[in-house]
């Protein structure tokens, strides 16, 4: 059977258990808290009788400091919209019966033709009915979605223009000011006109969904947070991180959905050589930073992410000894993001001081799609990287390791090709992994590896401090051994 035939039937077969994944039961002796959309704030949520309502209520509950074990579950087939700030020692999960329960930035369901009207003097730009905060993405019906411009994107400052909006696009109509204000702390308070084009008529008459993909963290980690478990939940239509938080300690992602996520502004700013104002966009599934003990994502399917599927990151200016350590992705279908899974740890830039990989392994996962879909947007931006492949250590990156670092058993198939009316994506590949030195390199085992003919494939190596990568290419006849060090190893190679 042709190769990718093979991963499909997998991936189907890996989506439909994640899909279908039994809910947990809570320990005896546990606090336990129900909700439900049909919920009330005002009741005691102790029983699926009686449960609380929102997010807003779920976030009071618990805190890093929390010490009592506590789940928190979730209407199956209900949506709760805002942001879920996590506490320690907390399960958050799902009960009932039908699908699972979705977890959204969303604020509302932009659908409805009262909900929308035309620019004075347009026949085809519409402005919503108030304002509403940066936002990644609208996402509609049967997984279509507009892509957002940026008013700098066409020459380096900020003048606000709806001119520059094609069929399908929207753009945040804040002012330079906010603009730059705009940041993890800020970013709910910073509104301003939200236009959409559309030249098929009212938007809110065209489709029966549209969800706004607000910039904040939809699963929000505590700093310093414990003992934290999501179980069984649909995180869903959110511009920045997914699930997401740092210095963290034993984190469990099982079973969950985790899709449209990202594409948020994560941050403007006037460049210190011209002046001009730059910006970064950003956005994944799921994601730690600094420190961890103990980050596991097993058996989710993640998709259509504008940045990493997952990811862990660590370094910048640090005086101590950074660690991400006792790290596991396992079983899990990641597709339609521009990184699938992206790491690095990089030396204080002051100090020299490393931050270092412990005790990682990355197996069983479905990755495919790099650069499709969704995260195709990313690279309409010249201030911004524009690679895209299916593992990504980052050629800067230093990387340093301490006890193992395996990559096994995984399906790592080919990204989006480079083209000449793509040329942004001249670095896109299967996979790209560097360390400083190349005994701190993972150790691969077993994987299936797919390229694209005639297009990069990989580069497994020492670290590129300046110049091009130097990429495999991708051509019949390439060993996994020769190549990774992968004995067992297997690389196919398809027709773009």
């Amino acid at each position: 059977m042709d190769i990718l035939k093979t991963v499909d039937i997998k991936a189907e077969e890996l989506k439909a258990r994640v899909l279908s994944a039994p809910d947990l039961t809570p320990k005896k002796g546990a606090r336990v808290y129900y909700f439900a959309a049909a919920g009330d704030d005002s009741n005691d949520g102790l029983t699926p009788a009686t449960p609380f309502k929102t997010l807003e209520k779920a976030s009071s509950l618990a805190d890093k400091d929390n010490t009592e074990l506590t789940y928190f579950l979730f209407n199956r087939g209900d949506i709760f919209r805002g942001q879920l700030n996590c506490g320690s020692n907390c399960v958050y999960a799902a009960w009932g019966e039908g699908d699972k329960p979705v977890i959204t930035a969303s604020p509302e369901n932009g659908a409805g033709a009262e909900k929308w009207s035309l620019v004075e003097g347009s026949d085809n730009i519409w402005v919503y009915y108030k304002d509403m905060m940066d936002a990644g993405a609208l996402f509609f019906e049967n997984g279509g979605y507009a892509v957002k411009r940026i008013p700098n994107i066409e020459n380096g400052k900020y003048e606000f223009g709806m001119e520059i909006l094609e069929d399908g696009q929207f753009m945040n109509g804040y002012t330079e000011e906010q603009a730059l204000r705009l940041n993890n702390s800020t970013a709910k308070e910073i509104t301003g006109p939200f236009y959409f084009r559309c030249d098929r008529g009212n938007p809110g008459e065209i489709y029966s969904s549209i969800e706004f993909a607000d910039r904040i963290y939809c699963v929000n980690l505590p700093y310093h947070g414990e003992h934290i478990t999501i179980d069984n939940l649909c995180v869903r239509n959110v511009g920045a991180h997914g699930v997401g938080g740092g210095f963290i300690t034993d984190l469990l992602v099982q079973n969950c959905e985790i899709g449209n996520i990202g594409g948020g502004i994560q941050s403007y700013h006037k460049c210190s050589v011209d002046g001009l104002m730059i910006y970064g966009r950003y956005g994944n599934g799921v994601e730690l930073h600094s420190c961890c003990n103990g980050y596991v994502v097993r058996n989710c399917w993640v998709h259509d992410v504008y940045d990493a599927g997952l990811t862990w990151q660590q370094g910048h200016n640090h005086s101590e000894e950074l660690v991400m350590g006792n790290i596991e992705f396992s079983d899990n279908l990641i597709e339609r993001c521009i990184y699938s899974i992206e790491y690095f740890a990089r030396r204080s830039a002051s100090t020299n001081v490393p931050a270092v990989n412990e005790n990682i392994r990355l197996s069983g996962n479905i990755v495919r799609y790099a650069g499709h879909g969704f995260g195709t947007q990313r690279t309409l931006s010249y201030y911004e990287w524009n690679m895209a492949t299916s593992i990504m250590g980052w050629h800067w990156s230093h990387n340093v390791r301490r006890g193992y670092f395996v990559i096994e058993n995984n399906i790592l198939s080919h990204s989006t090709p480079s083209s000449p009316d793509r040329p942004l994506r001249q670095n896109t590949s299967t996979l790209l992994i560097t360390a400083e030195d190349k005994k701190y390199l993972p150790e691969m085992k077993g994987n299936t590896y797919i390229g694209l003919k005639d297009n990069q494939f990989a580069y497994y190596g020492k670290n590129i401090k300046s110049g091009p990568i130097p990429f495999v290419k991708a051509e019949d006849g390439l060993s996994a051994e020769e190549l990774f060090g992968d004995k067992t190893g297997k690389i196919f190679m398809v027709e773009k």
